[in-house]
């Protein structure tokens, strides 16, 4: 007779939503630390006098590098790129302001999706019917418009920033003065937070006639 094989028994739901409450808000609780650092961190470019602070991220017009001892031989440079961090003292005020424009609008909107995230969780672990309700519904498309329109100004704003910063520091600035990604990624999960909103609707309404047919 052959001895039976135990396997440990998978997690239920409800351990499986309070854990990833417990991971969404740990991430929040991180991303809010970190955006208090880096507030410190852009207010000490403010300070009136050459520091270790500076207008991060722009890019040399003319990116000339000798790469000699770097590259293998053989090996021939095709382009370059230089991220720079400049320091004005005559502008820093300014400059710190530009800087934050650079990356509060996108981190300002990350953090409200994870809010309005673990709320949604959090309504998951106090029940099901709490988590496929109205409400959620609700946050999802919250959720889509803040990735959305905040996801698109964060862009413009951090490109206008880039660019008058360049004007300030560099005698020649680039057309594209620093590396701006578009954020295709988050419209498109904008996009896909209005369609699980659509489905919670729908399948709360097709709840609503079965119990109301029992």
């Amino acid at each position: 007779m052959s001895a039976s094989r135990t396997t440990p028994a998978p997690p239920s739901d409800g351990k499986w939503i309070s854990r990833l409450n417990g991971l969404v808000t740990t991430i929040l609780a991180l991303g809010v630390i970190g955006a208090v650092l880096g507030l410190v961190n852009t207010a000490a470019m403010a300070l009136p006098w050459p520091n270790a602070y500076g207008f991060r991220g722009l890019w040399a017009p003319d990116a000339r590098v000798l790469l000699d001892g770097v590259v293998q031989p053989g090996v021939r440079q095709v382009d370059a790129t230089i991220s720079l961090t400049l320091n004005d003292p005559e502008h820093a005020p300014l400059l710190a302001v530009l800087q934050l424009f650079t990356w509060v609008p996108g981190t300002a909107t990350v953090l409200a999706v994870l809010f309005l995230l673990q709320r949604i969780t959090a309504a998951g672990v106090a029940g099901d019917r709490l988590l496929f309700s109205a409400e959620t519904v609700v946050r999802l498309r919250r959720i889509g418009t803040i990735l959305m329109i905040g996801s698109a100004g964060a862009f413009v704003l951090d490109f206008a920033a880039r660019t008058v910063a360049a004007h300030m520091l560099m005698v020649h600035a680039s057309a594209v003065p620093g590396m701006i990604e578009p954020p295709v990624l988050a419209l498109m999960m904008g996009m896909g937070a209005f369609v699980v909103a659509e489905v919670v609707r729908r399948g709360l309404v097709m709840l609503d006639e079965l119990e109301g047919t029992i």
